[in-house]
């Protein structure tokens, strides 16, 4: 059985500076109100800018992804994008969830403001996890049906075994740690820009790795089957 984690460079917004040299007569024209208001930009425009970055959670076939927005007075809403045709949707039907949600818990919830955490969507992409009132649950996202479900529960279909590819370059840092929950000693391997597989270390059963690595880079997990 083959395992392959894929990590995602995420998507960041970058602050570029422009610097306006000028003669010192030119700078020194800024009245008391000027410089009052640029000590004051951060203070005044914070959580005014909105849809500036986005963090994608990519699903395990490489091809689609979901993000969630977060807008003006706590509203929020989440998005599913498909990156092969670039197709963009909400990624499942708001208003569904806030009744389902709020029938199990017996609490009001807003459509729009939905206290939902730690998403998580199996595989096929019609069953949701996430966690909401401190608690784990499970929604049918074909019949809108919700339940709790404990922490043993989470799903593993997501690290399924893919089609081998290579690591990208990238000089994001990082770490991943590979918990070996089977029987088994487990190999880890780095599947490098080549395609080519490095060996790293052995996992024993019940013991887990702290590995440094890059954002794009392929890790293979094989055990002797």
């Amino acid at each position: 059985m083959n395992v392959f984690f894929s990590l995602k460079v995420v998507l960041q917004s970058a602050l570029v500076i422009v610097a306006v040299f000028s003669s010192p007569e030119v700078m020194a024209q800024g009245t008391r109100s000027d410089y009052e208001r640029a000590r004051n930009l951060r203070k005044n425009t914070a959580n005014k800018v909105f849809k500036q970055r986005i963090t994608p959670h990519w699903f395990s076939s490489n091809t689609k992804f979901w993000y969630r927005n977060d807008l003006t007075d706590k509203v929020r809403e989440f998005i599913l994008v498909n990156a092969e045709t670039g197709t963009r949707q909400l990624a499942f039907d708001h208003k569904r969830l806030a009744a389902a949600l709020a029938k199990a818990t017996k609490k009001e919830i807003q459509a729009d403001r939905l206290p939902i955490s730690k998403l998580n969507f199996l595989e096929s992409g019609s069953v949701l996890r996430f966690t909401s009132q401190s608690k784990r649950w499970e929604c049918d996202l074909n019949e809108y049906q919700i339940q709790a479900i404990s922490q043993d529960e989470e799903p593993r279909d997501s690290l399924k075994q893919t089609r081998l590819q290579a690591s990208g370059p990238s000089q994001e840092e990082t770490y991943v740690t590979f918990i070996n929950r089977t029987s088994t000693s487990i190999e880890l391997y780095w599947i490098n820009t080549s395609r080519r597989q490095q060996h790293y270390t052995a996992i024993p059963a019940g013991k887990q790795h702290r590995q440094h690595t890059y954002a794009g880079h392929v890790w293979l997990i094989t055990n002797s089957d």
